[in-house]
């Protein structure tokens, strides 16, 4: 069927595509706005891409879904969708967290959003005791409803009451929020709400995975038969009994939950810097019939990172073919072996994935999960040691090594997983990760030059280059560069093996990329002493890195900040290459 008139949940009215003047949306896909007939009618070769590319679908495996009416390009948006409500995010457990690492302790002000590190419980809702970032917070919008709910009941938050709550306190919260949304906002209602066929049950916690956004390592902590059965109706009881909401049914309330946990969307931290509310979870009932895929047709970007609204659209991330499904990667962690993913999948989102990437255990030939076996190495040779098997969970894995075959000597990985978790909280550089990986990397170690935990370490450690380069004002010398962009190639090289296309850690990767080549053209300028050969080689380099990361940007705003970002400090230079 074709999709809806109120399909997407954005503005009635917005600017022009083309010329800025507030305008009315294309009803034929609610993409872009134009003042009149003429300004549609000139942006049309562009637009036509993305316009009526859509089916909404139903069968009984996936419920609905989104189906491409025709050939789509790479690079074209599809969906453009605001939130519908933003709610703190209800898998972030507090107090668990406190226990495992002191970095990840969220406290949200329940007006905004913001997570910031300084916001404690003390600031707080003169009205119902939650805590907020200013006293204009207290007054919000987002938090009214709740707020007269809690004084109905005659409750204030206290240490006393959230000790009570432990691990569910935000979670009932956000419950709360959702449930008194749906009389404003019915389509939230319309959301799945529960899983009809959980999967068998997960055994105990599972440990968090290096690479993995936050919010999803928490998310995938508890599977999702222990929160059907008690987390859910535990918040729910919680704000019954202990917050005085008795009003509200359980049922009602652990519905809310459900349509949270299902349908709750965290936003990617590097494409969303600036906004406060970044790390909070939100509903697009749009969005929210995409598909998961490990290898997706479309990536989830923000429409303006500056701009509180929020408002995301979904790219397709590689040219998609008629009647193909449009899909995301909800984990959005290519790094990661299929044995990682299939548990993560299963025990966060109920999903028993079947992939290339979840069956094949070699990884696409980079052997992602495989440590090296021992008796092998004692031998001198590095050899994987491969899954027997695609298990669930993490704890039903076997590995055999592929030479000699044994499989009951297996190197253990668990420990060096939770230091690298750590200097990953401390937002630390290759400073602290080549030394560890020195001493992990065969020989020394178990693991080998791809395995998901070097591949993830090195990934955070060209992320932090960007701090190191814009906040600290280091300045790398060229040999430091050659060795920062050989390790940014490497990873780009296994992107293009695990996962094609565009996606968020190839735009990261080639931010850094960007910045590392124009501080060596800068080096060369302030000291003279760049060959001609390493000139070209670097203005090449950066030809290619402008014309990929051209792929990237989409709203107005954003290709503005494309061009002075990127485009223009590149013109700079590359208008020496035809003289070299």
């Amino acid at each position: 069927m074709q999709l809806p008139k109120d399909f997407c949940f954005n503005s009635v009215r917005g600017p022009c595509a083309v010329c800025g003047v507030e305008g009315s949306r294309c009803t034929g896909c609610l993409l872009d706005y134009y003042c009149g007939k003429q300004h549609q009618t000139q942006d049309w070769p562009r637009h036509r891409a993305g316009c009526k590319v859509l089916e909404l679908r139903t069968d009984e495996r996936l419920g609905r879904h989104l189906v491409a009416t025709r050939n789509i390009p790479a690079a074209t948006v599809i969906l453009r969708e605001r939130p519908m409500l933003s709610i703190p995010s209800p898998w972030t457990a507090e107090e668990s967290l406190n226990e495992k690492l002191q970095a990840f302790n969220k406290v949200y002000c329940v007006g905004c959003l913001a997570s910031d590190q300084s916001l404690t419980y003390e600031r707080k809702c003169s009205s119902c005791g939650w805590p907020v970032c200013r006293s204009e917070c207290s007054k919000s919008d987002a938090h009214r409803p709740e707020c007269e709910a809690f004084q109905r009941a005659g409750f204030k938050l206290t240490a006393d009451t959230r000790k009570k709550a432990g691990s569910y306190l935000w979670m009932a919260l956000a419950a709360l929020r959702t449930h008194l949304a749906m009389k404003k906002h019915p389509k939230l209602a319309d959301l799945q709400a529960t899983y009809k066929q959980p999967l068998l049950p997960a055994k105990g916690i599972q440990a968090p995975a290096l690479g993995v956004n936050d919010n999803n390592n928490w998310r995938a902590e508890q599977a999702v038969t222990h929160k059907m059965s008690e987390t859910w109706p535990a918040a729910a009881r919680w704000l019954r009994e202990t917050a005085g909401l008795s009003w509200l049914t359980e049922d009602e309330l652990v519905r809310a939950a459900g349509v949270n946990e299902i349908n709750g969307i965290n936003l990617n931290p590097m494409n969303c810097v600036m906004l406060n509310g970044k790390t909070a979870t939100h509903l697009f009932p749009a969005v929210s019939m995409v598909e998961h895929n490990c290898e997706p047709t479309g990536m989830l970007l923000a429409w303006d990172p500056t701009s509180q609204s929020m408002e995301h659209i979904v790219v397709t991330s590689r040219g998609v073919s008629k009647g193909e499904h449009i899909s995301l990667d909800y984990l959005d962690t290519p790094f990661q072996d299929g044995v990682t993913r299939r548990s993560l999948l299963c025990r966060g989102w109920n999903i028993d994935c079947q992939c290339r990437m979840c069956a094949d255990p070699t990884s696409a030939g980079l052997f992602l999960g495989s440590p090296c076996c021992p008796v092998c190495r004692d031998h001198g040779q590095q050899q994987p040691m491969v899954a027997e098997a695609s298990p669930r969970y993490v704890q039903d894995n076997k590995y055999r090594c592929v030479n000699c075959g044994q499989s009951h000597l297996v190197p253990p990985t668990l420990a060096l997983e939770t230091t690298l978790l750590c200097v990953k909280s401390m937002m630390k550089g290759f400073d602290e990760y080549d030394p560890m990986l020195k001493l992990a990397i065969f020989p020394k170690g178990p693991l080998h030059s791809n395995h998901r935990l070097v591949l993830n370490s090195e990934f955070g450690g060209c992320i932090h280059l960007r701090i190191q380069m814009q906040v600290f004002m280091k300045i790398f010398s060229e040999d430091e560069i050659d060795i920062y962009l050989h390790k940014i190639q490497r990873l780009l090289d296994a992107l293009d093996s695990v996962k094609p296309g565009l996606n968020q850690h190839r735009w990261a990767l080639l931010q850094v990329q960007n910045e590392l080549v124009i501080h060596s053209l800068g080096n060369g300028v302030r000291s003279t002493q760049i060959t001609p050969q390493m000139l070209r080689k670097r203005l090449l380099q950066l030809k290619e890195n402008v014309n990929e990361l051209t792929l990237y940007y989409f709203g107005e705003k954003e290709k503005k900040y494309f061009e002075s970002s990127y485009q223009e400090p590149a013109q700079s230079y590359l208008s020496f290459l035809n003289s070299l």
